[in-house]
């Protein structure tokens, strides 16, 4: 239907018709009692959300069964002690690129593995410890990185290649600030930048 799904302390149902709440905080599951961070969340299936979360790494949750199934230790094993710490979700041909506080990781949700050895894994060891905060795409392939400290980050996976876009103090043309909260990419695919005390900015390709 038309209903509004939020992340948060859990995740919450919001129906524009009753005006009503439906909320769901994890307190079936011991791992999510009292900390159940939500940064981000995707509905790939009708009943099923992927949830990315501040702690817990990344959850499939089934909305009908109310069953929660917690991916962490994988990424974790693979990545270092922060890498459950997830900030953002984006969905692409089925695949899912996970933004974390140690990198980005491509995920296959139907399989529920992390692609290790994908063509993409030379490129992404790249942005291994890189704290991203946001992702967005433009129809040339280039995946735009939001990151924490690192400014933009403009990375095509096919290529291999990134570049880094940083503030800098004596050009008044660059990133108003290097933290960096939301990149979305508008009609005309140019990018917006929306940084922590930098203001909006845009990147004209």
């Amino acid at each position: 239907g038309n209903n509004l799904w939020i992340a948060g302390q859990g995740i919450a149902k919001f129906d524009p018709h009753t005006w009503r709440f439906n909320r769901y905080e994890g307190e079936e599951i011991e791992e999510l009692r009292g900390r159940f961070d939500v940064r981000d969340l995707v509905q790939l299936e009708d009943d099923v959300f992927w949830l990315a979360t501040w702690g817990n790494g990344l959850i499939r949750f089934d909305i009908k069964n109310v069953e929660y199934k917690i991916f962490s230790g994988d990424f974790r094993e693979f990545a270092g002690p922060r890498a459950d710490m997830f900030n953002c979700l984006f969905v692409d041909d089925g695949l899912m690129w996970i933004g974390t506080d140690e990198g980005l990781f491509l995920f296959d949700p139907e399989k529920e593995k992390i692609l290790k050895s994908s063509e993409y894994f030379n490129s992404l060891s790249q942005l291994f410890k890189t704290q991203i905060k946001s992702i967005a795409k433009r129809e040339n392939g280039d995946l735009l990185l939001g990151t924490s400290f690192e400014g933009l980050i403009v990375y095509n996976p096919i290529l291999g290649k990134i570049k880094s876009f940083t503030h800098d103090i004596n050009n008044d043309d660059s990133l108003g600030s290097d933290r960096i909260m939301q990149v979305t990419v508008d009609r005309d695919q140019d990018v917006w930048i929306a940084s922590n005390g930098g203001g909006l900015g845009r990147y004209l390709y």
